[in-house]
């Protein structure tokens, strides 16, 4: 129950912020999650199924085709692809839904003339040289160990070596009158 919660944004928001306690209500919550938990991704189904591979398919052609409506050039879009980040999820998780539509996803970028940065490798290699951990113990978000991978393999990036022009400092403050 403890690591289904850890796993969960929305009952440790509830645990936490609203203060519910363990009673018959999140007892309910909680059945239902393991129903239904074959996830691999947080709560992600791991489940293949062609009809919703192919709905999610569908689903990432129409994002990019409606991004390259919006009129920015492909060389100033770059997409960083989150992976298995370690050796044995990479071999559990072969042939998921995650795995294929993952694979899709930095295919179909790429042949829109779009970066699709795959951080798997850059994961993998990072967790064989040190063993770091790269998402909270807690918390399946990136820890500073997976920023700091992502931002590594963005500062090397197409987009950030183009002649795309970013000003990541933000907005310059007015100066007051």
């Amino acid at each position: 129950m403890t690591a289904l919660v850890r796993h969960s944004a929305l009952l440790r928001y509830l645990a936490l912020n609203l203060g519910i306690a363990y009673d018959y209500k999140l007892d309910a919550i909680m059945s239902w999650f393991r129903l239904h938990n074959d996830s691999n991704a947080g709560f992600t189904s791991a489940n293949p199924s062609r009809p919703r591979i192919a709905a999610s398919k569908a689903a990432v052609d129409a994002f990019l085709r409606d991004l390259g409506q919006i009129g920015l050039p492909a060389q100033c879009i770059a997409f960083t692809v989150d992976g298995f980040r370690y050796p044995d999820r990479v071999e559990r998780e072969a042939g998921t839904f995650n795995d294929i539509m993952r694979r899709y996803f930095i295919e179909r970028a790429s042949t829109h003339g779009y970066e699709a940065i795959d951080l798997d490798p850059l994961f993998l290699a990072r967790y064989q040289e040190t063993a770091e951990r790269f998402e909270s113990p807690n918390d399946p978000h990136w820890n500073a160990n997976g920023h700091r991978v992502a931002a590594e393999a963005l500062r090397s990036s197409r987009l950030l070596n183009s002649d795309c022009h970013f000003d990541v400092r933000g907005p310059t403050p007015q100066a007051v009158r």
